[in-house]
């Protein structure tokens, strides 16, 4: 559970049922609303009420509000409460205040504050120094402990304390912590680590262990351990499978090319295609050559996964043949075939791919889309236009998202125009206009940001958002004053992503755009 959220939960269960007296007053309650301007959260760390000070905390860390650091030091070290103490440490982390790194180390000798905060807090930090603190966790008995030191320790760039997390991982005897050394020596990539993980491999049954040892293997790019792991690839272990392809590519070691090879002919789709994964992540032209054969070849079981080869590796040598084979209805996997043009990349496919588009029926039509949006040849936006009609959703789907790859006016046009009869495709069509330059873009998103259906103006704010353009400041603040709590939401996102500032509530836009047009 996400620390912040355990922290708020702590401070709501304590304020819930009935009132209990404290010395000459009642309990205070947890201020919920989050929509609190940030000179108040300022002014609430002051409060006599330790929640109040909590949530404060929290929520100013949350927001990057740096001038708030001197007070939030000083309550660190001053305060009393173990919350309220955990929560500053929880800001300061995510202020990134450095000075504060060893006070918050300090505070793991304190019984009363829950070590996974502090940990929390080191690790929104990610300063090295932190690291003495965190590394005795590796060897927890609670598994999510052990996770999040991990998880801090990489936060924290902490290879330089590379002999003491070895050392520590050589005394381990415990196979479930063996899995946290090797994911930390993997993260961290310990190269010193090695024969550690080697020897880890040799005896670890299969499990979370055997695949996190696995994964490790390759961020350390293991040149030893590449002879050993292309038999996971077939094997059963699906996990075993899938991080052997990772550490391979990591590993780019070219000779193991010809053995994963023998796997593009197995029979099981899934490890066909992640040993073509491999072959396509280890780039040599043998394999194009190998794959080129293939595709010659009468073996038309695999011209899907060669084509997938070919185009991975975009061997403009093979793109003729491959042309002429997406022709055959009676292949399979004519979808990949399809696909494997659009990632070679010449223009002059276009032609055959609006063929397959124009099909009546069959999944080839959804590799001709998207492959006739990488290639951005013009011929081809009547063909996608029309197929975006198409009662095969799928298929309309991606024919909206490759126009979007079109810099044209007329898609421009033609998506908005799609958007007013039919707001089911608006969460496709708006980031496909997204792309266009034309100066119709901008009045077209605030136009749909207008509507009153959050399907349309969600995706309209957002686009409007990752334009960044401050002519569309004004418009936006218009909005906000409309007071719709939902479509404020995404209004604020919008405005700090161009704006840059970082206001949380629609008076503080307001007041900001106020001051700063008059």
């Amino acid at each position: 559970m996400n620390v912040i959220i355990r922290l708020i939960i702590i401070i709501i269960a304590i304020n819930c049922g009935p009132p209990r007296p404290t010395s000459d007053k009642q309990e205070p309650k947890f201020n919920q609303e989050m929509n609190i301007p940030t000179e108040t959260l300022v002014n609430n760390l002051n409060s006599i009420e330790w929640n109040i000070r909590a949530e404060a905390a929290i929520a100013l860390g949350s927001r990057g509000y740096k001038n708030a650091i001197p007070k939030l030091k000083n309550l660190l070290v001053e305060d009393k409460n173990p919350i309220v103490k955990a929560s500053v440490a929880t800001a300061l982390g995510e202020l990134k205040d450095t000075s504060s790194t060893i006070e918050i180390g300090k505070l793991f000798s304190n019984p009363e504050i829950a070590k996974d905060s502090l940990i929390d807090a080191l690790s929104r930090m990610g300063d090295s120094r932190g690291a003495i603190y965190v590394i005795p966790f590796l060897d927890s008995e609670i598994h999510t402990e052990r996770l999040q030191a991990v998880e801090a320790l990489v936060n924290m760039r902490a290879a330089s304390s590379s002999k003491e997390i070895i050392a520590r991982a050589n005394k381990n005897t415990d196979i479930d912590k063996a899995k946290t050394y090797a994911m930390v020596i993997g993260k961290l990539a310990l190269k010193d680590g090695e024969n550690y993980l080697l020897n880890l491999i040799q005896k670890a049954e299969t499990g979370p262990t055997l695949a996190a040892t696995i994964l490790a293997l390759g961020r350390i790019k293991s040149k030893k351990a590449s002879p050993l792991l292309p038999r996971f690839i077939s094997g059963d272990f699906d996990k075993g499978r899938e991080n052997s392809v990772e550490a391979l590519i990591m590993i780019q070691d070219k000779s193991i090319l010809p053995i994963v090879f023998n796997d593009i002919e197995n029979t099981n789709s899934e490890i066909k295609y992640l040993a073509a994964k491999v072959i396509t992540g280890i780039p040599d032209k043998s394999s194009g050559e190998k794959a080129l054969s293939i595709l010659k070849s009468d073996k038309k079981q695999l011209y899907g996964v060669a084509s997938y080869i070919l185009g991975r590796l975009k061997y403009e040598t093979a793109r003729l043949r491959i042309e002429e084979v997406v022709k055959d209805k009676s292949l399979i996997e004519r979808d990949i075939i399809a696909e494997s043009l659009g990632w070679i990349g010449n223009k002059d496919s276009a032609n055959v791919l609006i063929e397959v588009l124009n099909e009546k029926e069959g999944v080839a039509r959804y590799g001709a889309a998207w492959s006739l949006g990488m290639l951005q040849n013009p011929i081809a936006i009547e063909a996608l236009m029309e197929a975006t009609k198409s009662s095969d959703g799928k298929l309309a789907i991606l024919s909206i998202e490759s126009l979007g790859h079109f810099n044209d006016e007329k898609v421009l046009d033609f998506l908005f125009q799609s958007i007013e009869k039919n707001k089911a495709i608006a969460l496709y069509a708006i980031p496909s206009m997204g792309n266009s330059s034309s100066p119709k873009l901008l009045k077209y998103l605030e136009s749909l940001a207008e509507r009153e259906e959050p399907e349309i103006y969600r995706p309209a704010i957002e686009q409007i958002g990752k334009l960044k353009k401050k002519d569309s400041i004004t418009f936006l603040v218009g909005l906000l004053k409309k007071n719709n709590t939902d479509r404020n939401k995404i209004l604020i996102s919008a405005l700090n992503v161009i704006t840059g500032e970082k206001f949380f509530t629609s008076s503080e836009w307001i007041n900001w755009y106020n001051k700063n047009n008059n």
